[in-house]
């Protein structure tokens, strides 16, 4: 596992960034606390809200705690932001059971 800075540079303001490449590698930036991880999901803290991923076969291919950055690659089948605790719920928690 990688843990380089993506931009090389401290941000000035704190933002996110999602980039999905072909569903097979997904760029974050913007992490601030990693609630949950395995190989069929995660779920993030973010600067602007919680994010819920589903997937198979997810690993972490780069993380940099300290930016906040992590790149997971796997298969991604769903993704998306979440009130707190609502991964336990709705369509998520359907997703994550």
């Amino acid at each position: 596992m990688d843990t380089r800075n993506f931009s090389g540079s401290e941000p000035t303001e704190r933002e996110q960034t999602l980039t999905l490449k072909n569903r097979r590698q997904l760029t974050l930036s913007g992490i601030t606390d990693v609630k949950r991880f395995d190989d069929t999901g995660a779920v993030f803290d973010t600067v602007c809200g919680r994010l819920c991923i589903k997937g198979e076969n997810l690993r972490v291919d780069v993380m940099d705690v300290e930016a906040g950055n992590v790149i997971l690659k796997g298969t991604v089948h769903a993704l998306g932001y979440v009130g707190d605790g609502a991964e336990k719920s709705g369509v998520f928690g359907k997703l994550f059971r």
